[in-house]
């Protein structure tokens, strides 16, 4: 009798627990995705507040500083190492030979230079010619642009000096 009760029980539950049960398949992740959420916030609240007590935004502040020192430092550079390789390279233009073909007067001492295409005169270099002649032959140019260089550092600098003082 026993096995019979317990059959007629089992039939009659069985179709009362299908009708007012519906299996989620998705419960068992649903809860696990909910547990991790709640650990990253949690996780990420006890981070923050590491950082607050000790001193990691103030950490992130001085990696900025030394960043832009850094910055700073190798625009410095860049520039010296740009103003000392213009000015090897004048020095070399101006102790260069220059062949004049042309009546000159020579400024420092008052006399005119004979020089002519029969009889031409190469016993000057360019800072001597441009020094006492006053003229500047074609082969004595200097080819960098180191006079706008200068000119845009100068405003940059006047730029750095108003926004100091103005805000």
């Amino acid at each position: 009798m026993d096995t019979a009760s317990e059959t007629t029980s089992l039939k009659g539950n069985s179709p009362s627990s299908s009708e007012n049960m519906v299996i989620d398949p998705f419960k068992g992740i649903k809860k696990k995705k909910n547990q991790f959420k709640t650990k990253k916030d949690a996780t990420r609240t006890v981070v923050l507040q590491n950082l607050d007590k000790s001193g990691g935004l103030e950490c992130a502040g001085y990696c900025f500083a030394a960043t832009v020192l850094i910055i700073l430092g190798i625009s410095i550079y860049g520039i010296y190492y740009y103003y000392s390789s213009v000015s090897e390279a004048r020095n070399i233009i101006d102790s260069d030979k220059v062949i004049i073909t042309e009546k000159w007067l020579d400024y420092s001492t008052g006399i005119q230079v004979n020089c002519t295409s029969q009889h031409t005169c190469d016993n000057w270099n360019c800072s001597y010619v441009h020094e006492n002649f006053k003229k500047n032959p074609d082969e004595c140019d200097y080819k960098d642009h180191k006079d706008i260089i200068n000119i845009l550092l100068i405003l940059l600098v006047i730029l750095a000096i108003c926004q100091k003082f103005c805000g």
